[in-house]
């Protein structure tokens, strides 16, 4: 997250719940998104706890570093529904499992997991995480910073912690299933565990630049 300036001059930030102000009807067409998986930011996602954590977190930032084209969300994201298993088959790069540590590939203190199978396993559940779509906002919920905390386990077993914009969003009970089942559609994953909570609240600060190009939010 960046820095805060004390400059007294600087425009007051909106309130979490003005977000609904940057509906559909308010946000310039936006053009396709860039195909890279990972292309997130990591200013929605929380420090983690654990080898495998880190390695998530660390592997969002490094993909953080590229700020594709604006963002476009399908017709039916935009409604609010779960991903479609064709969609999640776009967008999950086919490719086959990254060295294991036996043959070869780096060790993570505190994993058996090779350092590049768990980078390669972010990647790819980032590119999940960003089929699932706010159902007021024509943003994924990665780029709008609501995912908190991904942690892949010894057993590919993954939790995740994550949030919403505001507790009364209206598909607070179904937005974390969208979540797991996407995240479930990872070659390689076994079950899914996806926390909801509101500590810390969602602010706007969270945002990724992609996130903030397609809302038209500087």
């Amino acid at each position: 997250m960046d820095g805060k300036r004390d400059d007294e001059n600087a425009a007051p930030k909106p309130a979490a719940d003005e977000i609904n102000k940057f509906l559909i009807d308010d946000v310039p067409e936006a053009t396709a998104a860039s195909p890279a998986p990972g292309g997130g930011s990591a200013s929605g996602t929380a420090p983690a706890s654990g080898a495998a954590s880190e390695m998530a977190n660390a592997a969002a930032s490094s993909a953080a570093a590229h700020v594709g084209a604006p963002l476009a969300a399908p017709a039916a994201a935009v409604m609010g529904a779960a991903p479609t298993d064709e969609e999640l088959k776009a967008a999950i790069p086919d490719e086959p499992p990254a060295v294991s540590v036996a043959d070869g590939g780096t060790p993570v203190e505190g994993s058996r997991l090779s350092r590049e199978r768990l980078e390669q396993l972010t990647r790819h559940i980032t590119a999940a995480l960003k089929t699932v779509y706010d159902p007021e906002i024509p943003t994924d919920v990665y780029e709008l910073g609501l995912i908190y905390k991904i942690d892949i386990t010894d057993e590919y077993d993954v939790n995740i912690d994550m949030t919403l914009t505001a507790p009364g969003c209206p598909v607070a009970g179904e937005m974390p299933l969208w979540v797991e089942k996407a995240v479930s559609a990872v070659p390689g994953i076994e079950d899914v565990f996806v926390n909801l909570t509101f500590d810390p609240p969602w602010e706007m600060s969270l945002m990724s630049d992609e996130a903030r190009v397609a809302l038209n939010v500087f």
